[in-house]
């Protein structure tokens, strides 16, 4: 295929974007980054260095950073399903939502054993400090749980595409909740696209198209039984593998090298891009999942949702290029 055909196709889809409806269920953060500088003042009362911040900022992570993306991207109807603490940070992430455009009529409160997830991310110069993190210990409940799965099923029907989007441990994704919501994807009643992106090795959405990174295919292949010496495998043996085993379309990114695609019959290849300049990684992979999302709104081929994944997340990398994603 040529490449003026490739960009044509491309930007049909981009055109067609704003008739896109999707619905991101999953974990909500919120990130807070500090950029500091080391000092020589001392705390007067504990006599600990302290360090000058010069910059701070809050952004959606998670499944709400995937919802901003995918606006970004020009995609009409984005409502985000998930599950906010009656706090500051989700207050400010809803504001931060709103503003982007994103629904949040489904994102739902819980006011008790529920915190915002928050990741307090420190940085002096361009290294990254210990991470401070608040809901980590957040128990989804039984009643919270009930209304987040039948909020989901009664307006399954107003999306073309779902995605699914698992980030902490202490998330939505109980058991009981993976349980609903398998179902619910399973029976699939109104023949809508399901993806998901896992950081847990768990088999938890079988009937979905799976998105992963390299080390995340080779630990839930490895979990699954399908290779037993991870060195003996390239990232394609394992992509054919999972495919196999789940007779979905299954994305493994690579990073710099691109991505990879299997839906069991063929493989696909997206090669890498070559960037000069320094790039920042953090958020690629959510990138990536949006601009799947794009794909699949517009009915696009397994070849069209590797290629607009590898762009979107190329494109965002380059975060001095391009700040506003």
């Amino acid at each position: 295929m040529s490449t003026a055909t490739r960009a044509m196709q491309i930007e049909h889809l981009s055109k067609s974007a704003a008739l896109g409806s999707i619905a991101i269920i999953g974990d909500i953060c919120l990130d807070i980054i500090y950029r500091s500088k080391e000092s020589t003042e001392k705390s007067a009362e504990t006599k600990l260095p302290v360090n000058h911040v010069f910059q701070m900022t809050a952004t959606p992570g998670g499944a709400a950073q995937v919802a901003v993306i995918c606006k970004k991207l020009g995609i009409g109807k984005v409502d985000l399903f998930g599950i906010l603490g009656d706090d500051f940070a989700g207050r400010e992430l809803l504001r931060s939502l709103k503003d982007a455009g994103v629904g949040t009529s489904h994102t739902l409160i819980q006011k008790t054993q529920w915190k915002t997830q928050v990741y307090h991310k420190w940085y002096i110069g361009n290294s990254e400090n210990t991470r401070h993190d608040i809901g980590w210990d957040n128990k989804l409940s039984e009643e919270t749980c009930t209304a987040l799965l039948h909020s989901i099923e009664a307006n399954l029907e107003t999306y073309d595409c779902v995605l699914i989007n698992q980030q902490v441990l202490s998330g939505i994704h109980n058991r009981n909740f993976v349980e609903g919501l398998s179902r619910i994807a399973t029976q699939n009643k109104a023949g809508i696209h399901w993806l998901s992106d896992l950081r847990v090795d768990e088999d938890f959405f079988p009937s979905t198209v799976h998105k992963m990174n390299y080390s995340e295919a080779v630990a839930i292949a490895t979990k699954l039984g399908l290779m037993y010496q991870s060195n003996e495998y390239t990232s394609t043996d394992i992509c054919l593998l999972l495919a196999d085993y789940w007779k979905k379309l299954v994305i493994i990114t690579l990073g710099q090298d691109g991505a990879i695609a299997s839906d069991g019959k063929d493989l696909f290849v997206e090669q890498g891009f070559h960037i000069i300049k320094e790039v920042d990684s953090v958020g690629a992979g959510d990138a990536f999942f949006a601009g799947m999302a794009l794909a699949y709104c517009q009915q696009g081929s397994n070849t069209e949702v590797l290629r607009l994944g590898n762009l979107a997340s190329g494109v965002f990398v380059q975060k001095d290029r391009y700040p506003s994603g």
